[in-house]
């Protein structure tokens, strides 16, 4: 029974009137503006680059060494491994009994 007066009297307040603060004359000021910027102000449209013809991109790898050229390069610029790599969490080992991965014997999946 209650819950039903207190519901009346929340349906009833938009119509008591303004709050007080703003009927006793408090200056009220307006919101700061805030300027509009679009995140796609600084979009660039896909400019694909003109491709080359296969033969000559072949020939290119080809004049650098091939695959393995990449390879060695790629293998320069990775960061060298810490002597322990292996060792530690996540590794399976060091864990305690039964929390590491048994090895696989052959003919096993």
């Amino acid at each position: 029974m209650h819950c039903i007066r207190h519901f009346r009297l929340l349906a009833l307040a938009p119509l008591l009137g303004p709050p007080t603060l703003l009927a006793q004359g408090a200056v009220t000021q307006p919101p700061p503006t805030v300027p509009f910027q679009s995140a796609l102000a600084g979009y660039q449209p896909f400019a694909d680059d003109k491709p080359i013809p296969w033969r000559q991109a072949n020939d290119t790898v080809r004049e650098v060494g091939g695959w393995r050229a990449y390879s060695r390069e790629a293998a320069a610029s990775a960061p060298a491994q810490a002597p322990d790599a292996g060792q530690g969490p996540g590794s399976g080992e060091g864990h305690g009994p039964g929390h590491g991965h048994p090895t696989p014997r052959r003919g096993q999946p």
